[in-house]
């Protein structure tokens, strides 16, 4: 059965994330698909390179090295934003797959979910982002399916970062160009619980994983369906110790749902 489906997910850091996010995807995408990682490791750091390749290969992950010369490594966004571009200039307009989905190293899958039935009567999909009052939006590509045949010129897309209309935008943000020069694109939104605590969204979380939970996580929760780590660099979580602890969280509740002990609310 032919990949419908493919997700492509860039890796600069965190091998030790790709075997959960393989597990996640092969035990609940109900779609034909397939796993492309995307190493976009700094060239000073081979040793994290071959890490990330051994480990999209353990987890049947097609492995793919984002060139060097076309990394532009100015400031963290530009970093992930022209891995963006180059992946879609080279791999995904290449592939041509019914179904391209971006998806965030620190995404993962915890419960069934068809990416052919979210689609439905959407070109693109995912969690809006806007800027200035409304008047820029875009989608934000940690989570973003699109149905390539539903996308006009293809080739126009940008999924860098800078600025519209003088307002700055994050990653992806140049898809605001894109979806003004194209207002038949149909975008719909996709449902988010974000910044997990407590008090807030807790009942996202499966139940066996409430209790050794740590409101300083502040995990997000996508269409009831997918787990977001959030900044697995650990850019928000200067205690190592913090991170460590809340990457072993992460990885129990997508093992235990991938095994039926926990489910998604």
């Amino acid at each position: 059965m032919s990949a419908n489906c493919q997700w492509y997910a860039v890796t600069d850091c965190r091998a030790d994330l790709i075997a959960s996010q393989a597990l996640g995807l092969k035990t609940f995408c109900t779609d034909a698909h397939r796993l492309t990682i995307l190493d976009n490791s700094p060239k000073d750091q081979r040793d994290l390179s071959r890490d990330i390749e051994r480990e999209a290969d353990r987890a049947n992950a097609r492995y793919i090295r984002i060139p060097w010369d076309a990394q532009n490594r100015a400031t963290a966004n530009e970093t992930h934003a022209s891995a963006l571009e180059w992946a879609w200039k080279h791999v995904i307009l290449a592939d041509r797959p019914v179904y391209a989905v971006w998806a965030d190293m620190d995404l993962f899958l915890c419960a069934p979910f068809s990416v052919d039935a979210w689609m439905r009567g959407a070109a693109i999909r995912g969690w809006p982002q806007d800027r200035a009052q409304g008047a820029i939006r875009y989608v934000w590509p940690g989570l973003c399916a699109m149905y390539l045949d539903a996308l006009p010129a293809p080739g126009q897309i940008s999924w860098w970062c800078g600025t519209v209309d003088g307002e700055r935008v994050d990653v992806g943000g140049q898809l605001a160009v894109y979806l003004r020069a194209h207002p038949e694109v149909v975008v719909k939104a996709c449902r988010c619980a974000p910044r997990i605590t407590r008090a807030e969204g807790f009942a996202h979380l499966p139940e066996g994983a409430r209790a050794s939970y740590d409101d300083a996580y502040r995990v997000d929760v996508f269409e009831g369906a997918f787990l977001h780590h959030v900044a697995c660099t650990g850019w928000d979580h200067p205690d190592p110790g913090m991170l460590a602890r809340k990457g072993a969280w992460v990885r129990e509740v997508v093992a235990k749902c991938a095994s039926g002990e926990w489910r998604m609310p």
